[in-house]
């Protein structure tokens, strides 16, 4: 029986409760198929409109079964997280055969921050080939993905800190939550510019919690690496609000000590010299200025209200006033945009030549406006095509990849990743990444990971979303994070 069909077209699969231990696994397998899949409803199944899923389990084998398709596995051995491998590459294979679709560049790799596999096995003393083989092997990625974990996390290895230095050195985030419109892509906790009293109340709030964890950082001994002022869009922020930013930054979180100080200029139609400037006095050492793609039917598109020529321009003013490390954003995927189009925006690049040049792909969330039933059909492929002008780009112009990460519902399974020339690695993007560091976040929705360095598993805590509710309950959000800090001081004692 011939089960392969358009993948286009709309396939229903229902999973009984009896299976729900496996019901992530088997879903984020067919989701690389079919990205709008929902799991159908018993009565789906019961008028003939779902496919079945079930999983026969016993000691020695395993059976799944998809409609009429069935697949028998060896289990006997194997621990939970060998079979559930072995599960998930049953159900892709099984995808395969009922879609016809090729197989996917990251096989059955769906997680985040895939590179965390890979410095495991380096922690381990495994050899890059052996890593090679099981990657392939255990997750089906195909040789191009496989080769670019590799390489990222050979980059990185140098930055990563050990157990003991883990225990002592930490960086800082800050979020500035505000943006002069929302693009049609975000999913952040980002607010079009609020009223000024809030503006006010969220600055003062911000600065309050700065100076306590900075304080309570410093009587445990604990090192600020790197910070980093996200958004949003930090330069929404006036002249004046910048500069007692940057100076309680300056004054409460490691001053002259902190190795590197990134802040997202992002947006050039929030950009003036005045800012740059200050940007560059306070000692932000590296700033982004991100055009996500030189087309201005494509920004007005998405809802960025600036020109492409205010990019070129703020870009020109950051190079007169003395910025050395800018990183640019680009977005492959997005509505509208050819192939041809995304080598244009790397033509621009090159022109340009910023230090650091991050590549998104576009993700559609649940929270932004641009949904999965806007995409065209053929969006997968021109992904694929526009990451294929970028990897012969790459390879003349000298970039290179230091970071990478993924989300769920990426266009065409692929990957964000980060590009800069060598030396010039962002510090914070690698730690933020590989989470071998604690990361305090401050400010609206900002998430603080705290890093056990006896096992480099994670414990996080998250501040309020809402811009109100973080402005009322400031003094129980500090509290909370000095008694952290207290604690984690505690446990580097023992």
């Amino acid at each position: 029986m011939d089960n392969t069909i358009n993948h286009n077209e709309s396939l229903q699969f229902y999973l009984p409760a009896e299976h729900d231990a496996y019901r992530q696994a088997v879903f984020d397998v067919i989701r690389i198929f079919l990205p709008r899949f929902q799991w159908s409803e018993e009565a789906d199944f019961q008028n003939n409109s779902a496919e079945l899923i079930t999983l026969e389990q016993t000691e020695q084998t395993w059976t799944l079964s998809m409609g009429a398709n069935r697949s028998v596995f060896a289990v006997e051995g194997l621990d939970e997280n060998q079979r559930r491998r072995i599960l998930k590459q049953k159900v892709y294979a099984l995808m395969q055969q009922y879609t016809g679709q090729k197989a996917h560049p990251w096989g059955i790799m769906t997680g985040v921050r895939p590179t965390k596999i890979v410095h495991r096995c380096l922690d381990e003393n495994q050899q890059p080939e052996e890593i090679s083989r099981m990657l392939r092997r255990d997750y089906l990625m195909n040789d191009e993905k496989t080769n670019l974990l590799l390489d990222v996390t050979a980059r990185q290895r140098p930055f990563l800190l050990n157990r003991e230095q883990a225990g002592r050195i930490v960086s800082v985030y800050l979020s500035i939550p505000f943006c002069p419109t929302r693009c049609a892509y975000c999913s952040f906790p980002s607010f079009c510019l609020p009223k000024p009293h809030l503006q006010e109340a969220y600055l003062e709030n911000l600065l309050a919690e700065c100076k306590a964890v900075g304080e309570a950082l410093q009587r445990s001994g604990k090192r600020i690496q790197t910070v980093y002022i996200g958004g949003g869009t930090p330069t929404s922020l006036s002249a004046n609000q910048l500069e007692r930013l940057l100076d309680g930054v300056q004054r409460y979180l490691g001053g002259d000590t902190v190795e590197e100080f990134t802040v997202e200029a992002g947006r050039p139609d929030t950009i003036t010299e005045e800012k740059l400037q200050l940007l560059h006095d306070y000692k932000a050492g590296r700033i982004s200025i991100n055009p996500q793609t030189f087309s201005q039917k494509t920004l007005d598109i998405i809802g960025r209200r600036h020109t492409v020529q205010q990019i070129y321009d703020v870009y020109d003013m950051a190079r007169q006033i003395g910025f050395d490390s800018i990183n640019m954003d680009l977005i492959t995927g997005l509505t509208g945009e050819t192939a041809d189009d995304f080598a244009y925006n790397l033509e621009q690049i090159s022109r340009l030549r910023p230090e650091n040049v991050t590549v998104h792909t576009l993700a559609i969330k649940r929270t932004a406006r641009l949904q999965l039933d806007e995409m065209s059909d053929m969006q997968s492929h021109i992904v694929e095509q526009m990451h294929s002008h970028l990897n012969r780009w790459l390879f003349t112009e000298a970039y290179v990849p230091y970071y990478l990460y993924r989300q769920k519902h990426m266009i065409g399974d692929q990957e964000n990743t980060g590009y800069c020339l060598p030396g010039k690695e962002s510090l914070y993007n690698i730690q933020m990444m590989e989470e071998r560091q604690t990361i305090f976040g401050l400010g609206v929705g900002s998430t603080s990971k705290y890093v056990n360095t006896a096992d480099w598993t994670l414990t996080q805590s998250s501040n309020p979303k809402d811009l109100i509710f973080y402005n009322q309950r400031i003094d129980e959000i500090i509290a909370k994070k000095i008694a952290k800090i207290e604690e984690l001081s505690k446990i580097e004692e023992l």
